[in-house]
């Protein structure tokens, strides 16, 4: 009798790890399509930059016949936007593209990641009624979108004399709606009040206590929030369009790149020349600092 039950609960074993192994199967070749599918695309565009017009006419999805590395050059030096102001034309070389673009990205990401963590903190470290109205509000504003309200939001801008001018490019990401508060918001109340409590103790103020105790337990989080909306900085030109179009970013240079009637940089290839030199400085930032800010993602809790 044992010897029956025993086998048949080995038969159940095999049965159930039979089922688990189909279905890892499963999932891994879902997971390697899916790979397939993001890599492909940045794989094919790398390489059809590099060929001539007639090479990517003949030859869309193979190898290269040979490498046509002026086509970056050539693209360098048709990077380049007029635009009008006061009744004055004007070029943005691509220099003054890249000093913007710098400008949007790395101050907006940083004073919007800054009102994040703040409020978050508020919401997270303080018993105040206050806190719950602030994640309720971020709640609310990602379940409900605001649709329609661009005219109005530039009619404001307009008024407050922020339209077309640079300010406008670090105000309007100094804001602390959306999943990166529930981040943080999430990190910051994981840390034991004890931190709190021994700032106090010590005659600390909370100003103190928020920069020097419990700022370095999530400075890892601050740094990945800040390299994320970088990144989606950098690639923004719906925001530059509408509401300072005469300070033109490279993401904004790019979409007026793309949209060129210029033969030279008609073709496929030399568009694609153009979306890779605007991918270079952003690659290079993550390469630079992925190590340090994965690495410091997960820290937090009590140390000695």
């Amino acid at each position: 009798m044992v010897r029956v039950m025993h086998g048949k609960n080995a038969h159940r074993r095999k049965k159930r790890l039979g089922n688990v192994s189909v279905l890892s199967g499963f999932v891994f070749v879902l997971l390697i399509l899916y790979s397939f599918s993001i890599v492909f695309p940045l794989v094919w565009m790398v390489l059809t930059s590099f060929k001539s017009r007639i090479d990517y006419m003949e030859n869309v999805f193979g190898f290269p016949t040979a490498f046509h590395f002026e086509n970056y050059k050539v693209a360098f030096e048709n990077f380049s936007q007029t635009y009008v102001r006061d009744g004055v034309v004007y070029t943005a070389s691509i220099w003054q593209m890249l000093f913007n673009s710098l400008f949007y990205a790395l101050g907006g990401s940083f004073l919007g990641t800054l009102a994040i963590f703040m409020m978050a903190y508020a919401a997270a470290r303080f018993d105040f009624k206050i806190g719950k109205v602030i994640y309720g509000i971020v709640i609310v504003t990602m379940v409900l979108p605001i649709v329609g309200s661009l005219p109005s939001a530039i009619q404001i801008t307009r008024a407050l004399g922020l339209y077309d001018s640079y300010a406008f490019l670090w105000i309007s990401q100094f804001n602390f709606l959306g999943v990166h508060f529930l981040l943080f918001y999430e990190a910051l109340k994981r840390i034991p009040k004890d931190y709190d409590e021994a700032g106090y103790i010590d005659g600390a103020g909370n100003f103190t206590i928020m920069t020097r105790l419990i700022f370095p337990q999530v400075k890892g989080t601050f740094a990945t929030v800040m390299l994320i909306k970088f990144a989606g900085l950098w690639n923004d030109y719906n925001i530059t369009m509408e509401y300072v179009p005469n300070i033109k970013t490279l993401a904004f240079g790019l979409y007026e790149y793309s949209q060129s009637f210029k033969a030279v940089i008609s073709s496929t290839p030399m568009r694609l020349a153009g979306c890779c030199i605007l991918a270079i400085p952003v690659t290079v930032f993550f390469l630079i600092f992925h190590k340090r800010i994965m690495g410091e993602s997960d820290e937090g809790g009590l140390k000695g």
